[in-house]
């Protein structure tokens, strides 16, 4: 890390304070103290500086180990399965649009009374463009049959 600014010899009293605030216990507890009175490092610290002076010594050149990515936290094809999860999906599959309620478009939704109608009208069309990308005939049927039954109640 570098503390000088461009075209100067000496450290920038930022950037130095910011790493020694990093430093410290609130964030990675490897050295207390304060400007005033000096810095000193804490077993941790020391801990840690003896892993960097091997790593210096032997000429290491192995990178530090990266944290693996989650990847995404939304999975679309979670989301129709999800949906066809539901109490909703299985009374439509055995018995169509007669037996859906309004409860049934909240609860297959994951939504509320109170939802804003627009969300509820967004939330539709986000699952509707994953069923149709999807392919699956079956879930866009059930979408539309909720949308009518939201339709309806809305009026």
């Amino acid at each position: 890390m570098k503390f000088a600014l461009r075209g100067y010899d000496h450290p920038d009293s930022n950037r130095v304070n910011r790493a020694l605030l990093q430093l410290g216990p609130k964030y990675r507890n490897w050295a207390v103290g304060s400007t005033g009175t000096g810095f000193s490092l804490t077993p941790l610290g020391e801990a840690i500086l003896r892993e960097a002076g091997q790593r210096v010594a032997g000429g290491a050149r192995e990178p530090f180990a990266k944290p693996e990515s989650a990847g995404y936290t939304w999975d679309p094809a979670g989301e129709i399965s999800d949906l066809k999860k539901t109490e909703a999906y299985e009374r439509f599959s055995d018995a169509g649009t007669a037996r859906l309620s309004i409860d049934d478009v909240w609860h297959a939704l994951g939504a509320f009374r109170y939802t804003p109608k627009e969300a509820i009208r967004e939330r539709f069309v986000s699952l509707k463009s994953i069923a149709a990308a999807a392919g699956d005939t079956d879930a866009l049927a059930f979408l539309d049959a909720l949308r009518k039954q939201f339709e309806q109640k809305q009026k």
